[in-house]
């Protein structure tokens, strides 16, 4: 045998065991490719990658940058092994119209989807031209979340939304306290950093959500083939200053930027909450062209919401687990998106009142004097929230500026829609007392009637009992809802009725050192614990504190709740039950002073033969039943009324100027003739 023949025997070998050295003993035949590319403008740079099929990287990775709308690049392919596989990235605004590939020789060239395989032949020349055109079908969609939905950071240091350090038990939130702002609306630290829209937060280390705030929508759009970053956005923005110039124009630069990188196209938003009033303004400035084809507006607070002066008198936990609602208060005390969100001069003429003082309801100045001198609040922030919330502004059709607009409204849940302010008689005048709230319709966060007041076509505005606020976006009814809007031309759904929105249930409301937590059948809960943790799992439930008293509106669908009742001290609590039928009080139950000690527990029943049953000091059941009288005059003051108003009324320039509002509550005694002026 030859020395030849014996080095091709070791080459054959080499190359059956490994073929990597074979290879570098080799010089292998060689196939040419050549990749040609025509844009229809802008200039483009377009990324390819060549893969060996099964190979978990890419063998090469290239870019071809066009020059006169064409480019081209050239590649040569060893013809060991001869299969490959072409792919590519394509640039936001544009697809491949068609394409193809041509062979000097044998090569086997197979087009899949937008990728090609090839059997290559050496020796072979292969030519592959793509001809690409501007995406005139897709506009690409811009998420503008609301309140509490951008994080907020201090140099390295996550302050909002940082969950482990809020859930742990023993750690404070003052940390938050940075995150406030002076008397007069500058910020306590001017550092803060805006970072990333909150998509969802996980318990570490398990896949259990603590809050899902855009995740899901955001998989919904990808479902339809959108790409995050080329044709979908979110707009990160400080949300503390809420309807600010700065975050208006900041919206206008990103809203600018991505039509740019979509060959002009107009926009498709989706607005959630703050981010809907923050929509509007932006349009009601740019009405001539805001590069917006398409708006859904989410649960957004038109009229304001009771909610947010419940923020300002007591604080709130947004949901939260563990955040501190004293500290949360202090933080929002100087906060101008707190004011915005407040209840508007149209909130009080579209619901007759949202607050009460002794039995006594007040009109909207004597709510704005009571808040601003008796409470303290900002007077400041109080007026830069009227000049937002002017007749113009809040009544702004969207469709003037050639927007198709949308509106989902939540409906169906209890939502803070009223505060009653106690106040005990002493020998001088009177003290506080503390709360009572009286629950609407809505979302859990905002009512339905301020959701749903904005200009819009009847037949696209859409009502989804029992969504909850904050994860409305991410509901699969909801995000279906918005991205069959966005996609599709002629979406039609049904829930453009009201049937399903009315509240019936039970409002139960606990003045005394007691918790409350309902189960349902599912084991969903609604209530708190006795260690102070709040739930609302509960579809359509609402749960609450104001100080030391608690209100948990429970519906009533068919579920029957195990609602167990805990002292947590020494004292006598009282608990009230109002049954809501159709948005109105039907019947009220009274337990007056019971004794409870931190010991004491016990279950209230609910139905025809309601009573609270627990054990005794002997150890035996005991039964408490609602006292009747008690509950007829409480009846007398609780019932939700039916506003109706007569109005003559004369309006200044974009601003609310109301002479001789008349509004009949649905009692004789209930006439309140008020006037409002404010120039």
């Amino acid at each position: 045998m030859t020395k030849y023949r014996v080095f091709l025997i070791v080459v054959i070998l080499c190359a059956t065991l490994s073929p990597q050295p074979a290879k570098a003993l080799l010089s292998l035949p060689l196939a040419h490719l050549q990749i040609v590319a025509n844009v229809p403008g802008p200039e483009q740079q377009l990324s390819f990658h060549v893969a060996v099929p099964d190979s978990s990287a890419p063998l090469k990775d290239f870019a071809i940058q066009t020059d006169k709308l064409t480019g081209h690049y050239d590649i040569n392919l060893e013809a060991w092994p001869s299969d490959y596989i072409l792919s590519q990235d394509l640039p936001p605004g544009i697809t491949v119209s068609d394409f193809s590939c041509q062979t000097t020789g044998n090569s086997a060239i197979t087009p899949v989807g937008d990728t090609v395989s090839f059997h290559l032949v050496a020796g072979d020349n292969i030519t592959c031209t793509y001809n690409y055109q501007a995406n005139i079908g897709k506009h690409p969609v811009l998420i503008i979340p609301g309140v509490g939905a951008t994080e907020l950071a201090e140099g390295p240091d996550l302050l909002w939304l940082n969950l482990p350090r809020i859930v742990l038990p023993l750690a404070s939130d003052i940390f938050l306290a940075v995150l406030g702002f002076k008397p007069d609306l500058s910020p306590l630290n001017s550092d803060i950093e805006v970072r990333d829209v909150i998509r969802r937060k996980q318990i570490a280390g398990t896949s259990i959500d603590l809050y899902n705030y855009t995740d899901g929508l955001i998989k919904a759009f990808e479902n339809q083939g959108y790409k995050d970053g080329q044709d979908l956005f979110l707009f990160p923005y400080d949300w503390r200053f809420g309807v600010s110039a700065d975050n208006i124009q900041k919206l206008k630069s990103l809203i600018s930027a991505i039509s740019a990188r979509n060959n002009d196209l107009s926009v498709d938003v989706v607005a959630h909450s703050t981010g809907g009033l923050l929509l509007k303004e932006y349009a009601r400035a740019n009405t001539s062209k805001p590069n917006i084809r398409r708006a859904v507006m989410v649960g957004v607070p038109h009229l304001g919401a009771p909610k947010a002066l419940k923020m300002l008198l007591q604080g709130d936990n947004f949901g939260v687990p563990g955040l501190d609602e004293h500290i949360m208060q202090n933080v929002a005390h100087n906060m101008p998106v707190v004011y915005e969100l407040a209840p508007t001069i149209g909130y009080y003429i579209n619901q007759g009142w949202f607050y009460q003082v002794s039995n006594k309801n007040l009109d909207y100045i004597q709510t704005r004097n009571r808040l601003l001198t008796d409470k303290q609040l900002n007077a400041v922030a109080w007026q830069r929230a009227e000049n937002l919330h002017t007749k113009e502004s809040d009544n702004f059709d969207l469709r003037t500026a050639g927007i198709d607009a949308y509106n989902i409204v939540g409906c169906g849940s209890g939502t803070l829609g009223r505060i009653i302010e106690k106040r005990q008689s002493v020998v001088v005048g009177s003290i506080p007392a503390g709360y009572k709230v009286e629950y609407v319709s809505g979302d859990g966060t905002v009512p339905m009637t301020s959701a749903a007041s904005t200009p819009t076509d009847a037949q696209k505005i859409y009502y989804n009992p029992k969504v909850k606020h904050g994860t409305m976006m991410t509901d699969s009814t909801v995000s279906r809802e918005i991205t069959e809007i966005i996609a599709t031309d002629k979406f039609e759904s049904s829930a453009t009725s009201t049937k399903d929105c009315a509240l019936n249930g039970h409002t139960l409301s606990i003045f005394s050192p007691l918790t409350i937590m309902a189960t349902d059948s599912l084991g969903n809960k609604a209530g708190m614990t006795p260690e102070g943790d709040s739930y609302n799992d509960i579809p359509g439930s609402e749960f609450m504190t104001m100080g030391d008293h608690k209100f948990l509106y429970l519906p009533d669908d068919g579920a029957n709740y195990n609602i167990a009742l805990t002292g947590t001290g020494e004292g006598t609590f009282t608990l009230l039950d109002e049954l809501i039928q159709d948005n109105k009080i039907a019947d009220s139950k009274y337990y007056y002073n019971v004794p409870v000690t931190s010991q004491w527990s016990g279950q209230l029943i609910l139905g025809a033969n309601e009573a609270i049953k627990f054990q005794n000091k002997k150890g035996s059941e005991a039964t408490i039943r609602p006292e009747q009288q008690r509950a007829e005059e409480a009846e007398k003051d609780s019932i939700i009324p039916i506003p109706t108003s007569i109005q003559n009324s004369s309006i200044g320039s974009g601003e609310w100027f109301l002479d001789s509002v008349k509004r009949f509550l649905g009692r004789a005694r209930d006439i309140i003739i008020t006037k409002i002026s404010r120039k």
